[in-house]
């Protein structure tokens, strides 16, 4: 009994932080009588507890010990997706400097080991990857021609630390020793320093038994390496002459070049990746049929222990493994040249088109606005989604104009309905590459003037990823585009961790909730709660909320009772054209206008 009244109770210093506030107790007290009408005094008491939770937040104040269940499957939620998405990041990244040295080492398949430490240093890839401890190229080397290799490599010795070290000198020593049919051996490589090294004549298909197999099949193999005290992963991916996987065995035999290796510490990503997230910690299992080896990072406190299961990031990339490099964007690299050609043309030729998907009203069931979606209609593979190219676009920088010529047309319709006397608003995604850019403001504006849309009749969707990357940056930008007199919403809220503090800073006016929270409502109450501490902090933020990926009856139903004031998704609202979403608007005044005269006789 005495420990629940202790639970139940706040520390003397956290009631004096709180003394400063009291002129929000009556709106705390309106929120709290609203949820509780008409239910159990249990149930108030724990949506008060979940609001004290997200209003302590919102004051600066520090948090309760035991907050409430909802409130803290929230924050883990959070944590965990912002982790993961870090990671995810930071994959990428890998997977860049991969497919860059790959090319590299195509096209030059004689390198030596000065042109390829030249090449390392000039990309600056030891700097750029911190989690990168080795870096090198080894090659096939039949036993009957171990004498010539061994000539070779005294005639251009390898710089174990890159092309200003000293050369390696004296008789290349094979390890593990002994007389094999081949041998797998670097000649090129650095390392980031004197404990990470790779000696000169080390096996690596001694080691990996692997190897010989990656060769002919063309597939990345991953193995934990132990070095120097430390366990680390290394990474070997086969490259073949001309960049491309040749189709039978034979010719890849015959075409092949080496391994290019990579040596990391899956440990530096994950402390990266834990930033700013104190009494977290996260975990890398890495599974094979020969290796079973656990990474892990952070730190935990508290009497139960928590992972954010950040894992997620590396079952996305293939189940029990930490996938670096998808060696199906090599042979598919044709294919994406191509689609990339073809996007340089997509504008120049009105390949784009924009369809609009309605967003309503929860109290009115009317169409407030409408979300501006872009399509590509591609000459031979038909209408591509924005998955297929979006991507591509924001890695080659083609985001831009992309991003300025759907703005553009966004307006001018945003324009043409108001000419119509359509009180409708469209929003419009705005990527990271656009958020970054200095006259992104400018653009807006320019966009604006040129169709005379009224700015309050734009919202700008701005992804809390995007948002949380640079805190401070993405503030002075949005206030930049505030300044303007557009609407700026926060889009796929719930999966980038903004903390409240952060969302004070932020002129935003709407949070639209992200699907994942919506669909979750269908797997037990605990979607709800947290829903329910969601739709709390807009509340005490008087921000409105768009609840996203409607698709159930169900889903709709929870969101009107829980006072949710607008949603879209499949079960409102398909994607239309302009003209089908007009057409739409036109037969519902119909319907109003028809339903207002029965009822006035």
């Amino acid at each position: 009994m005495a420990e629940a009244q202790t639970r139940g109770l706040t520390s003397g210093r956290e009631a004096d932080q709180m003394r400063p506030w009291k002129r929000r107790v009556g709106a705390f007290s309106r929120m709290v009588s609203a949820i509780g009408r008409g239910r159990g005094l249990w149930a108030a008491l724990a949506a008060m507890l979940v609001l004290a939770g997200v209003l302590g937040a919102v004051l600066g104040a520090r948090s309760v010990a035991r907050s409430d269940a909802g409130r803290q499957r929230l924050a883990a939620h959070l944590t965990a997706n912002d982790v993961a998405a870090t990671l995810k990041l930071a994959i990428r990244h890998e997977e860049d400097l991969t497919v860059s040295m790959s090319a590299f080492v195509a096209s030059n398949p004689d390198v030596t080991p000065l042109a390829f430490d030249r090449w390392v240093e000039s990309m600056h890839t030891l700097t750029r990857y911190p989690e990168l401890q080795n870096v090198g190229l080894a090659k096939f080397v039949p036993a009957s021609r171990l004498t010539e290799f061994e000539a070779l490599m005294a005639a251009r010795p390898l710089r174990p630390l890159g092309s200003r070290s000293a050369a390696q000198a004296g008789r290349l020593r094979i390890v593990p020793a002994g007389k094999r049919p081949y041998y797998c051996l670097a000649v090129a490589g650095m390392a980031r320093s004197a404990a990470s090294y790779l000696p000169a004549g080390l096996d690596y298909c001694a080691l990996i038994k692997s190897m010989i197999g990656r060769r002919d099949s063309g597939l990345t193999g991953y193995a934990p390496l132990a070095n120097a005290g430390s366990v680390t992963l290394g990474i070997e991916t086969p490259v073949y002459r001309g960049g491309v996987l040749p189709s039978t065995v034979a010719a890849r035999r015959r075409a092949f070049v080496g391994w290019l290796g990579e040596l990391i510490t899956p440990g530096v990503l994950l402390q990266t990746a834990l930033a700013g997230h104190p009494n977290t910690a996260a975990v890398f299992r890495y599974d094979s049929s020969f290796s079973h080896i656990q990474f892990a990072s952070g730190s935990l406190r508290g009497r139960a222990q928590r992972t954010t299961i950040a894992l997620y990031a590396a079952k996305a990339a293939g189940k029990d493994r930490y996938t670096l490099f998808d060696t199906s964007m090599r042979a598919g690299e044709e294919g994406r040249i191509q689609l990339e050609a073809d996007l340089n043309e997509a504008l120049t030729h009105e390949q784009f088109f924009l369809l609009f998907q309605p967003i309503f009203d929860l109290s009115s069931h009317e169409i407030v606005a409408a979300e501006a979606l872009v399509r590509w209609h591609h000459p031979t593979r038909g209408v591509i989604d924005p998955e297929g190219f979006i991507p591509l676009a924001e890695e080659n920088g083609q985001i831009a104009p992309i991003g300025q010529w759907v703005l553009d047309r966004a307006c001018r319709q945003a324009a043409a309905w108001a000419a119509e006397h359509r009180d409708i608003g469209i929003a419009v995604n705005v990527s990271a590459y656009q958020l970054g850019r200095k006259g992104f403001a400018q653009d807006v504006q320019r966009a604006l003037e040129t169709s005379g849309a009224k700015p309050s009749s734009i919202t700008l969707e701005i992804t809390e990823t995007t948002l949380m990357r640079d805190v401070p940056a993405a503030c002075e930008r949005l206030q930049e585009l505030k300044a303007l007199g557009v609407r700026l919403a926060i889009d796929d809220f719930g999966t980038g961790y903004a903390s409240l503090s952060h969302l004070q800073d932020m002129p935003v006016d709407i949070l639209k909730i992200d699907r994942s929270f919506i669909a979750a409502l269908d797997h037990g109450p605990q979607g709800r709660d947290l829903l329910q501490a969601i739709l709390g902090i807009a509340q005490s933020l008087s921000l409105s909320v768009i609840a996203e990926g409607i698709e159930q009856h169900s889903q709709l139903g929870t969101l009107e009772q829980l006072g949710c004031q607008m949603a879209q998704g499949f079960l409102l609202g398909n994607p239309l054209p302009a003209q089908d979403l007009a057409a739409l608007l036109a037969f519902r005044a119909r319907r109003a206008g028809d339903a207002a005269q029965v009822s006035s006789h």
